[in-house]
């Protein structure tokens, strides 16, 4: 049985047990992923990070992707800023294994955030998301991120 990607990561996820089970190692993070339909020209998914203590109204990034369908099992999801200014060399592939989407970025070491080298890792499975974003300078030094999976959990699906 396949699952759609909407279904895969729409929704509202924590990490919560992660975090509480090492506090050290995984910030307590939550994510939200939902639809925009306000334009009639496009249908906009928008996503927010936010640190659990600090709650919705702070989130440390958000933005607005637009989707494009490479094939029946892949998609090519185009990142934008909040304000609309797309995020060059950040957009990602997905593509669907075995009731599973995986996606990397498309052109890897393209995206550059803050002056950090990105590079992105995202498995959507069931009520699973599991994540890992990292940001390098140019030595190759982790300045933001993490080396593991941060592993969320599905609190509702939107």
């Amino acid at each position: 049985m396949t699952i759609s990607f909407d279904d895969a990561l729409l929704g509202h996820w924590t990490n919560r047990y992660q975090a509480q089970s090492n506090p050290l190692g995984f910030a307590s993070v939550e994510l939200e992923w939902s639809i925009d339909y306000s334009d009639v020209d496009q249908i906009w998914y928008t996503s927010k990070n936010y640190y659990r203590k600090e709650g919705p109204d702070k989130p440390y990034r958000s933005g607005r992707h637009k989707m494009s369908l490479v094939r029946g099992d892949s998609f090519l999801m185009e990142n934008y800023s909040e304000d609309g200014t797309k995020r060059q060399g950040c957009d990602m592939l997905f593509v669907e294994y075995d009731n599973r989407w995986e996606g990397r970025l498309f052109a890897e070491g393209q995206c550059v955030m803050g002056g950090a080298t990105v590079s992105s890792k995202i498995i959507l499975f069931g009520d699973k998301l599991h994540s890992a974003d990292q940001g390098r300078d140019k030595e190759g030094n982790l300045v933001w991120g993490s080396d593991h999976f941060y592993e969320f959990t599905r609190l509702a699906k939107y």
